[in-house]
């Protein structure tokens, strides 16, 4: 099994380099140029229309860029003048997320495939888990019916905070409900959302030995009922009070961070075993860090206390590097 890494078109703002290039030609021969097998964006992030999409899927395909396209059943993009459709009824979800997968499978076709996947910011935190199951057993027949047949297209909701799958142990529950839910994984938003590292062993004091400390029984099986569920990851590390650590480079990792960087990976690791335990030819993962206010900032001026472009750097080479281990 290869590792395809993914850089996600959030936060490449951060870099001056990409600021100012002349054409979406240009900057994503600079993320080819850094080794990624594809790039993830939105269908905004693509292009204000259908014409500017299928601009944007030529050129990845020049680039020998694979995409995944990020969908959003309400609260486009995390934009605060949507946030209003968050309360929007199953129904209407339902129809905003078929519209976007019925504009996706036709970029598809068009593109011999350069688009593999989709990530879905799905459902809402405001519903009842009896809505979500309801949306999420639709949303799954109805990825059978539009992503199915030739060339076939896949797709994964995303375990982000606002939406229901931001608890574990709600999203197992939904998962034991909707057996053809599939997730991405992005584990930062589970650590914050329960205040805790969900299946790691209690952060110690730097004189006491981790060994001592048993990890928490139910949540690590509530963590292996979920791996087979992950399609695709979403690697960040944060932290039990923030989902985004500042530094990743050698030498340089938050103080105190340590126990978080071995519980991210070791989730990773688990989910990358039990892929390739069913046969898939590859696994993707895109390392996520974001601009401000997901980057830590100085309180009193403001100012970011790390580049986001070069944390993001810094991951794409430790998870390289970790992927040697499965």
């Amino acid at each position: 099994m290869r590792l395809n890494v993914f850089r996600s078109l959030w936060g490449c703002e951060a870099n001056l380099e990409w600021r100012e290039a002349k054409s979406t030609l240009e900057r994503l021969l600079q993320l080819r140029g850094l080794g990624y097998s594809g790039v993830e964006a939105s269908l905004n992030d693509m292009g204000a229309c259908p014409a500017a999409r299928r601009d944007f899927v030529q050129c990845a395909m020049s680039c020998d860029l694979n995409i995944i396209v990020g969908a959003y059943t309400s609260w486009t993009d995390y934009d605060a003048s949507d946030r209003h459709s968050l309360h929007n009824a199953v129904s209407a979800q339902l129809v905003a997320y078929e519209r976007q997968l019925d504009e996706v499978r036709a970029l598809q076709s068009d593109s011999h495939n350069t688009i593999i996947h989709v990530n879905v910011h799905s459902g809402s935190d405001t519903w009842t888990e009896e809505q979500a199951t309801e949306f999420y057993s639709r949303a799954c027949a109805l990825e059978a019916d539009v992503c199915g047949g030739a060339g076939a297209l896949s797709a994964s909701h995303e375990t982000h905070r606002g939406r229901p799958l931001a608890n574990p142990f709600a999203a197992r529950r939904l998962c034991d409900q909707c057996p053809d839910l599939r997730l991405t994984l992005d584990a930062s938003h589970w650590m914050v959302v329960c205040e805790r590292l969900v299946g790691a062993p209690a952060v110690t004091p730097p004189d006491t030995t981790p060994a001592l400390f048993s990890v928490d029984a139910f949540e690590v099986e509530t963590l292996l009922a979920l791996y087979p569920r992950v399609d695709h990851i979403h690697a960040r590390v944060g932290s039990a009070q923030a989902p985004q650590v500042g530094h990743l480079a050698a030498g340089a990792t938050d103080a105190g961070m340590e126990p978080a960087v071995r519980a991210f990976a070791d989730m990773w690791l688990a989910v990358w075993r039990q892929q390739r335990s069913r046969g898939m030819a590859a696994a993707t993962v895109t390392p996520e860090y974001g601009p401000m206010p997901y980057t830590p900032q100085c309180p009193t001026s403001g100012r970011a206390l790390s580049d986001c472009w070069d944390t993001t750097e810094s991951a794409h080479a430790h998870l390289r590097a970790l992927f040697d281990r499965v």
